[in-house]
């Protein structure tokens, strides 16, 4: 066996291991999350505000698991191939976004969902400011527009740019010299750049 082979010996392993537990995320979430959801649907008395919120959460999930996760199963496998949709920068530019827009859907449903039981424990006596089905009803279009909206700009600065003959799917982060903050030592010389136009981005 030669030394190549030797070295890339651990790094097949490393990716099998973790392309293992991605099916394994798979195969727990696409089928629990979409059964939850349908529970909720179907079942009028299971129709509670915090299952509403609960099947955001699994929504969220459920489209990460399905849109996500078989990316990078293909990305580990096949790491200096093209991206899967090599001549689409629409498809880049939602893979780009969905990720993160779940992400971000994620965090404001379970902020709600904290932020309601917070107000059931010291505010009992004031039950219009507690969660009805309306308020969250209202609350799942409302976090997935805010979550699409925050990261939209996101999609502008993905692009399909070829490296080495191969065309990846990255983020091209806008550039200005002006804003940036050079870091020098003693002698003068530049060690660190703080770019502050991609902090302001973000």
């Amino acid at each position: 066996m030669t030394d190549s082979h030797t070295e890339e010996a651990p790094v097949v392993a490393a990716r099998t291991i973790i392309a293992i537990l991605y099916i394994g995320m798979m195969a727990i979430s696409i089928p629990f999350n979409f059964l939850f959801i349908v529970t909720v649907m179907m079942k009028k008395s299971y129709r509670t505000p915090t299952n509403v919120l609960v099947s955001n959460l699994a929504l969220a999930g459920l489209i990460v698991a399905v849109f996500l996760m078989p990316f990078k199963i293909y990305e580990l496998f096949h790491p200096k191939s093209d991206f899967p949709f090599p001549y689409s920068i629409d498809m880049c530019r939602l893979r780009s976004v969905i990720p993160v827009a779940c992400i971000f859907c994620i965090a404001l449903t379970l902020m709600t969902i904290c932020i309601d039981r917070c107000i059931v424990i010291v505010y009992p006596m004031k039950p219009y400011l507690k969660m009805t089905n309306k308020k969250a009803y209202l609350f799942i279009p409302f976090s997935w527009l805010l979550s699409f909206a925050v990261y939209s700009q996101y999609a502008s600065i993905s692009v399909l740019y070829t490296i080495n003959n191969t065309i990846h799917c990255i983020p091209f982060y806008p550039e200005n010299n002006a804003t940036d903050i050079i870091v020098r030592n003693a002698t003068g010389n530049r060690i660190r750049i703080i770019e502050l136009s991609r902090i302001a981005f973000w």
